[in-house]
């Protein structure tokens, strides 16, 4: 389960970081 949460977790990071820096 806390696999799967730090994966999810990532995700979003990576995402907003994507987003924040990327645009």
């Amino acid at each position: 389960m806390l696999r799967k949460v730090q994966y999810l977790l990532c995700l979003l990071l990576r995402r907003n970081i994507s987003a924040g820096s990327g645009d």
